[in-house]
């Protein structure tokens, strides 16, 4: 009995210690990964067996549900959109009418004949067709801080409005003359006496840039939302130019026989320079998405205003003669001048997207962007002047007497800009 109790002692034991023997390194057999890491930074074979680096605990316990294709498949991403936009119409002063021959002075805001042919209200009216580009990279595996770059553009769009007349019609420019403190015109075109042509045209470009960190402040396995911080730039170019010819016939009492070339041009532009905040939230359903972003950029619109005018008249046979000044950029307002002024330019953007495949989203969506202080060309015209500053004047010839005006000024307003875009984006 005794030697059956011993036995049994011995066998037990040898059954626990075999149990507690730690197996040979490199022997028995190593669970294959079911799926890749979540964050797709090593692929399908993320340490062979050994837990992913950002599953779970040491990513953040968030975490620790997801799976590939959850959003978290790519450390670099590449976005190219198609941008179909609108802006804020640019105005200026009504700039060309007609009237009856009758009205003295002809074309003159005030006559009981005067029309409007130009008011001045469709300077930027239209489409702007345009791109926007971004590039952006995680700088850990965890995909919790990162940068950011992007750039858009509007391609320049021109408008333009022209009338002319043989002779059989009356055109013409109107401005409030402060030499007689009254209503006026520069007739272009009149019966009998003159034949002429008045061309008004327009151009406007808006271009910018801006670089980010983004910081992954919370997510989910089907959501994100993040932080963006950084230097933003915004760049609009605008150029308005009237410009108005006139073939006098030889039976006028002035300028019998000459052809006269008058051109106003009216340039600006507006460059900002801020610093921007922002966020931006993600929601993704098996392969749809849901972006919203919003931003809010602080800082300075460096403005500039280039106002030029001359004026050609050339007799028959003879040599061109050419004066300073036109008729709405006159000695007095020309040149180029330049002034910082505060600005705030918000943005928000609302984008659905489509999971075309594991690397590659196709989206649509809309942006607003608003810009507080700008210049633009139609705000810096000013019918009121001086009418003996203008080199074609009947009564003094270009001498001038009385106040230099208009004054040089720069005139600021808002701006906004609004439209769709279409997109592909690449992760990897």
């Amino acid at each position: 009995m005794k030697r059956i109790l011993v036995g049994v002692t011995l066998l037990l034991a040898g059954e626990q210690s075999f149990a507690q023997a730690p197996s040979p390194r490199g022997t028995g057999p190593v669970p294959a990964p079911t799926s890749p890491d979540v964050w797709g930074v090593y692929g399908p074979a993320a340490g062979e067996g050994a837990p992913a680096p950002c599953a779970g605990g040491s990513c953040g316990d968030e975490l620790s549900g997801c799976k590939e294709g959850d959003g978290y498949d790519g450390r670099v991403w590449a976005r190219a959109e198609y941008l179909l936009w609108w802006i804020k119409d640019g105005h200026a002063p009504p700039l060309v009418t007609t009237g009856s021959p009758a009205d003295v002075p002809t074309g003159a805001f005030g006559q009981r004949n005067t029309r409007i042919l130009d008011d001045g209200s469709d300077l930027t009216r239209g489409t702007y067709l345009g791109g926007r580009f971004t590039l952006g990279l995680w700088l850990n595996e965890c995909q919790t801080l990162g940068v950011e770059a992007g750039y858009f553009f509007l391609g320049s769009r021109s408008n333009h409005f022209g009338v002319g007349s043989t002779g059989t019609s009356v055109i013409a420019r109107p401005f409030f003359n402060l030499a007689t403190g009254a209503e006026d015109a520069e007739v272009v075109a009149f019966p009998g006496l003159a034949a002429g042509r008045i061309d008004v045209s327009s151009s406007s470009g808006l271009q910018g840039a801006e670089a980010n960190a983004v910081y992954s402040a919370l997510r989910g396995c089907t959501w994100r939302v993040e932080l963006l911080g950084g230097f933003r730039y915004l760049r609009l170019d605008e150029d308005l130019t009237v410009t108005e010819s006139s073939q006098v016939s030889p039976a006028s009492n002035f300028f019998a026989g000459n052809s006269l070339l008058v051109s106003d041009r009216f340039a600006t532009r507006s460059e900002f320079y801020g610093g921007q905040l922002g966020a931006r939230a993600e929601f993704r359903r098996d392969r749809l998405t849901l972006e919203a972003v919003g931003k809010v950029a602080l800082g300075s619109t460096d403005e500039s205003v280039t106002v030029e005018g001359s004026t050609r008249i050339t007799p028959p046979g003879g040599a061109t003669t050419v004066a300073p000044g036109g008729l709405l950029a006159l000695p007095s307002n020309s040149g180029s001048r330049n002034r910082h002024a505060f600005a705030c330019v918000p943005e928000v953007g609302v984008n659905v997207g489509y999971q075309v495949t594991d690397h590659v989203r196709a989206s649509v969506g809309y942006t607003f962007l608003y810009w507080s202080r700008v210049v633009r060309p139609g705000e810096e015209v000013d019918l009121r002047l001086n009418a003996t500053q203008v080199p074609t004047n009947v009564n003094t010839f270009g001498q001038r007497i009385g106040p230099a005006l208009p004054p040089p000024t720069i005139r600021d307003t808002d701006f906004w800009a609004q439209g769709i875009n279409l997109g592909l984006e690449l992760r990897f």
